[in-house]
């Protein structure tokens, strides 16, 4: 007779191991990437910087600006007595339904790169750097596959728009994932806001559905009997932010889902045989940004830098035709380098110098 559904074992793929392996390449790659003089040296890079400081400042307004449109009016109508209310009260709700709830940082700089010719650069910038140290092709057979997000020069955004979801698959897996993301936040912000037992007894059904399959049952029992003790809002926090690394993890990897065809299943595939690993690589990039939102945009695109290097950890060489593509990207639907990842064998790749070493290094040469 087979087991019921809610138990389970843990799954090896989301171990605490893994997801600190995933947290030490984070760390590791950042390190390696900033070795790469091209970095610096690459032609759009001075434009790649004005794009980034100006991306900052609209981002930072558009989160930023409703909280401070919303204390103004708070205070002027208390002093004009047109109503009173507790500013304090209605400020600290509206933070936390905007960066906990509807965090836009990411989504928002995800979409302005659909819009940027040069976004997936850095990636690939790196994918080359890590090729030139470990002798592998990634880049070159990577750049031979053609990449279905095309920026076309002098086309209005919503021209750009309507390519987009006629010719991207990637961008509409994203459109959706996103609009699935944001009603389950808002269905969790409606259950945190108005407790009662019926909130709380739905809250823990989604928790165990979430994390049932990755902690196996006796783990999913502990974390929900924890999460019990504490406010509700604690489960809205932790539910909202599971998916938000989910979805940047997935973000980070568009510049590669865009040149190699998987189709929607097989994505899911790929992605599930590394979830750990990625995880703990986009729990890092997800605190960052979240600590220091004001340079959200500098994060993440030193995020979608570190994603070069990992990306050759998680996959073999694809082949540089699409015709080979199709039977090779079945063969990738198990992680082959799992093992050796998770060992820490990436410790003993050829990287000596240290990160800025090459400024000094051109100047004495």
């Amino acid at each position: 007779m087979p087991s019921p559904i809610f138990i389970s074992k843990p799954s090896e793929a989301f171990s605490i191991w893994v997801i600190l392996r995933g947290l030490q390449l984070a760390i590791l790659s950042t390190y390696r990437s900033l070795q790469n003089p091209s970095i610096l040296y690459h032609p759009t890079y001075i434009p790649c910087l004005t794009r980034i400081a100006w991306m900052s400042l609209v981002v930072y307004v558009l989160l930023n600006g409703p909280l401070y449109l919303s204390k103004t009016i708070v205070f002027c109508g208390n002093h004009i007595n047109l109503f009173t209310v507790n500013g304090r009260t209605v400020q600290a709700s509206l933070t936390q339904f905007m960066h906990t709830y509807l965090d836009l940082h990411i989504f928002l700089i995800t979409l302005a790169g659909y819009y940027d010719p040069q976004s997936d650069r850095l990636f690939l910038v790196n994918v080359q750097f890590s090729d030139s140290v470990n002798n592998t092709t990634y880049h070159q057979n990577l750049t031979k596959l053609p990449c279905k997000k095309v920026v076309q020069q002098g086309s209005t955004w919503s021209q750009h728009l309507h390519d987009l979801l006629r010719n991207c698959p990637q961008f509409k897996f994203f459109i959706r994932r996103y609009a699935k993301y944001y009603l389950f936040n808002l269905v969790i912000y409606a259950l945190v806001s108005y407790p009662s037992r019926l909130s709380t007894l739905i809250l823990c059904f989604i928790l165990f559905q979430t994390v049932l399959d990755k902690l196996g049952s006796i783990s999913t029992f502990g974390v929900i009997a924890v999460l019990n003790l504490l406010p509700s809002h604690y489960i809205g926090s932790f539910l909202a932010g599971y998916y938000g690394v989910s979805n940047l993890s997935q973000d980070l990897l568009l510049a590669y889902f865009h040149r190699i065809n998987f189709t929607k299943f097989e994505q899911n595939q790929w992605l599930k045989s590394r979830e750990g690993v990625l995880f703990g690589f986009g729990l890092f990039n997800y605190w960052l940004i979240k600590s220091y939102p004001a340079f959200s945009v500098i994060i993440y695109t030193l995020a979608q830098l570190n994603m070069g290097y990992l990306i050759t950890k998680l996959t073999d060489v694809p082949p540089s035709n699409t015709n080979a593509l199709i039977n090779w990207t079945s063969s990738q639907l198990v992680w082959t380098k799992q093992y050796s990842v998770i060992d820490g064998e990436f410790i003993n790749d050829p990287f000596t110098s240290f990160p800025g070493s090459f400024i000094w290094e051109e100047n004495e040469g």
